[in-house]
């Protein structure tokens, strides 16, 4: 019986990123920044009795993006401030994910608003106290993301981890 091909030792390496993390603890500022959202989020059921409130779903997602959007600015403005503008180390062909979450959640409420769709969100004071505290954590956790722009023809091939 004649002998087959010798079994493979090691599969091939996938794809590496260009982006390797750095490991590393929270910052002062990212702890009061998550101090901050936990403080919202315990001093917005105190603003006063309870209402509702019912936006059309458009202008909601208009709403939240710009609270994702205008916490990152906020984050990158007191960055600035500290630490001034810093030359570049690496260029990368990259979207900051949680600008690109930001955009893209505009760009489908300000849709579905030209569309004309008048379908409302219902939110009381406490689910708009959770929904404000979940975009604010989101943008807290993808503020360190990019997403890595380039062409890969095969890209079905490409394992993600």
């Amino acid at each position: 019986m004649p002998a087959g091909p010798p079994p493979p030792t090691a599969a091939p390496a996938p794809p590496v990123c260009p982006v390797q993390p750095t490991p590393q603890g929270w910052t002062r500022l990212e702890l009061a920044e998550l101090g901050l959202i936990a403080a919202g989020g315990a001093a917005l059921p105190s603003v006063g009795a309870e209402w509702e409130w019912a936006p059309r779903l458009g202008a909601a997602l208009g709403y939240a993006a710009a609270l994702v959007l205008g916490q990152g600015l906020l984050r990158d403005l007191v960055r600035l401030a500290r630490e001034g503008r810093k030359e570049p180390t690496r260029v990368l062909p990259c979207l900051c994910a949680e600008t690109s979450l930001g955009l893209t959640t505009l760009g489908v409420g300000v849709g579905l608003l030209c569309l004309g769709i008048e379908e409302t969100v219902r939110l009381t004071q406490v689910s708009l106290t959770v929904s404000v505290g979940a975009l604010l954590l989101l943008g807290f956790l993808a503020k360190d993301y990019v997403l890595v722009l380039r062409k890969e023809r095969d890209h079905g091939s490409v394992r993600i981890g």
